[in-house]
């Protein structure tokens, strides 16, 4: 094994898990690192007994809706396209590796009902940052030490114990038999905000529990009281002298036989009531008064104010926004758009932390395979616009690269690469002033305030905006 990596890494040493110094001097060598169930925020009234942070979270985003809906919106920004490129050792671009690497990726993906491919492998990657905190993935090799698969493995199951200085991963074996080793050169472990003293970072949706659980509470209370009040309920009057006057001889005589007797059929008669269906009729004798129970009370009670209060709870939480989760109350389209803007700095983080941990386990697969170099995973920028409103920003930046390529700026394939385009010129054009006389992209009346985003941005009225103001020259 150690020959192995030695031919593929050289007198470099392999890659290994995140290990920080250690900076908390309580903090001592062996001890384990397991973060608390709930702090003194979320320890009290029924979330003590709700169970450990991972099973929390993963029941709130399953079943509330607000939760399920802002982990839905912030994966669904995040997931854009995913640029996989092949760099050699001196970091230059090479498309023929690249495209040898992706279709050995390819090689079991596109075979195999349980492999994900690199997209999917991403989009599972960001809902466990964004979720738990923490994941790791390990590149899983055959007996001939080649790479077969990559397994996700979850925050929960990882452990870290205190070596020399530096927090290794480990996991128990079932039934405590033991401890499986995690700090080995295949085993590569991401985090996202995460404190120097700590060898892992807490979910993000922590402070959401506390804030879901109540608004439940709260809800399931105004359902009580929806039904006690809120709709009309039968009033039944029980005649009691014309029960008396039909009570069976043997009780007549005995009071407390008698008061046993009509409290009996005060019951049977509400049991009888209580499974009549709203949409049935009721059948009754004269012995029995039925009227509609009304509560004046119920039309002054407003929840709207402690409803607010908890929905901006929520979605402060969540790392959402009100207009995503359908809660909005109006604004200027200015705040609409710098909030918007705001937010998509989450899905992005989400998009680096996983474009690193899959460049370092993609890296340690490529060497593997026998090529020098790394790989470098990269998601395209989110873009709130359509596709139609960025062409005339796309042939701007298509004749810059060209004319830097031009120039000799960047080279055929850095030029292919910005370009999109997986195949090179069949002759060098890097350098050789090639555009020099050529056509070229009038990029003068080109403005971002095209778009209703960008005007809203800039604060502007739509100066800029060379739409219907084509010649026809």
């Amino acid at each position: 094994m150690a020959n192995i990596f030695t031919s593929i890494f050289g007198k470099s040493k392999a890659p290994v898990p995140s290990a920080p110094k250690v900076i908390n001097p309580d903090i001592q060598e062996g001890d384990v690192y397991s973060p608390t169930a709930f702090n003194m925020y979320q320890d009290v009234g029924n979330l003590r007994g709700l169970g450990q942070e991972e099973d929390v979270i993963k029941q709130i985003a399953r079943y509330d809706p607000d939760a399920a809906n802002a982990i839905w919106a912030t994966l669904r920004f995040a997931s854009t396209p995913l640029s996989i490129i092949f760099r050699d050792d001196k970091g230059e671009f090479d498309a023929d590796k690249t495209r040898e690497f992706k279709n050995l990726l390819k090689a079991n993906w596109l075979i195999s009902t349980n492999d994900p491919s690199a997209e999917e492998l991403s989009d599972m990657i960001m809902r466990q940052l964004f979720l738990y905190g923490g994941l790791g993935l390990e590149v899983v090799l055959n007996q001939y030490k080649f790479p077969t698969k990559f397994v996700l493995v979850k925050n929960s199951t990882i452990e870290w114990k205190m070596k020399k200085g530096q927090f290794v991963p480990f996991q128990k074996k079932p039934g405590g038999s033991g401890e499986i080793n995690l700090d080995i050169p295949t085993f590569f472990f991401q985090t996202l905000d995460k404190d120097p003293d700590e060898a892992t970072s807490e979910s993000p949706l922590l402070p959401a529990i506390q804030a879901i659980v109540f608004k439940q509470q709260v809800i399931s209370d105004i359902q009580r009281v929806i039904k006690r009040t809120g709709y009309p309920r039968l009033k039944v009057t029980v005649l009691e002298e014309v029960l008396r006057k039909n009570a069976p001889i043997s009780v007549k005589g005995d009071d407390k036989k008698l008061s046993k007797w009509l409290t009996d059929q005060k019951e049977a008669i509400g049991t009888e009531l209580g499974r009549i269906n709203p949409e049935d009729a009721v059948v009754i004798f004269d012995s029995l008064e039925i009227d509609t129970l009304e509560n004046k009370n119920s039309a002054s009670v407003d929840f709207r104010p402690i409803m607010e209060i908890l929905d901006t709870q929520v979605v402060s939480a969540l790392k959402s926004l009100p207009s995503i989760l359908g809660k909005g109350k109006g604004g200027s389209q200015n705040i609409a758009s710098v909030e918007s803007m705001v937010f998509l700095n989450t899905p992005r983080y989400l998009q680096q932390r996983s474009a690193k941990l899959l460049s370092q386990a993609f890296t340690m697969t490529a060497r593997l395979a026998g090529m020098r170099g790394y790989i470098e995973v990269q998601h395209e920028h989110i873009n709130l616009r359509p596709d139609l409103e960025l062409e005339p920003q796309r042939l701007a930046k298509q004749n810059r690269i060209l004319q830097l390529q031009s120039f000799g700026h960047i080279d055929d394939s850095e030029a292919a690469l910005a370009l999109g385009i997986e195949h090179l010129p069949t002759e060098e054009l890097a350098g050789t002033n090639f555009l020099n006389g050529g056509p070229t992209t009038d990029t003068e009346n080109i403005s971002p305030n095209g778009d209703p985003l960008g005007r809203s941005i800039t604060g502007g009225d739509g100066a800029g905006d060379t739409r219907g103001n084509e010649s026809s020259s």
